[in-house]
């Protein structure tokens, strides 16, 4: 990639991102359910600064009705950057994936909702990211079956990173 590509490929990434979501909430039928936010997220940040609290927030919003089944319960934030450093997400919950994990978990909670970090590391297949209790509490009342392109890595962030 030349300098200065990291917002496309960013952009390229959340647009990626929302057609895979869209098939997954619709079961294979419609991919057109979820978009970009305007300005990555960062209307709703502009926003709250003065005070209005605005309904897409993340980088991902529901453009549909049947998209606010996703976006209203989490704060879905993408990031697809050079080096993860999942090992150390992991182990100590350091590096890049875990600087990314705090932000979207502060973000979510200022919005009332769970976190939802998509991450992906070039050269690799994405990772879904989110507390097990958010997505047993998204699944209840609705029969989701996973799509085998989203890879879903719902690791025990509540009995290992517990302050989070």
């Amino acid at each position: 990639m030349k300098a200065g590509g990291g917002k496309a490929k960013g952009a390229s990434f959340e647009r990626e991102m929302c057609v895979k979501l869209s098939l997954w909430i619709s079961h294979g039928k419609r991919q057109d359910l979820l978009w970009r936010s305007s300005m990555s997220g960062g209307r709703a940040t502009i926003a709250s600064r003065k005070g209005i609290k605005h309904q897409a927030v993340g980088d991902i919003c529901a453009v549909a009705p049947e998209g606010h089944k996703l976006t209203d319960h989490f704060f879905i934030e993408c990031k697809h950057v050079k080096k993860l450093d999942i090992a150390s997400f992991i182990l100590n919950n350091r590096g890049e994936l875990a600087k990314f994990w705090k932000v979207a978990c502060k973000q979510a909670r200022e919005h009332l909702r769970q976190p939802l970090l998509i991450a992906k590391e070039n050269g690799r297949e994405p990772l879904v990211i989110c507390k097990p209790r958010g997505l047993r509490m998204y699944c209840y009342d609705q029969p989701i079956t996973l799509n085998p392109e989203i890879r879903f890595l719902s690791i025990l962030l509540e009995t290992r990173f517990p302050v989070l």
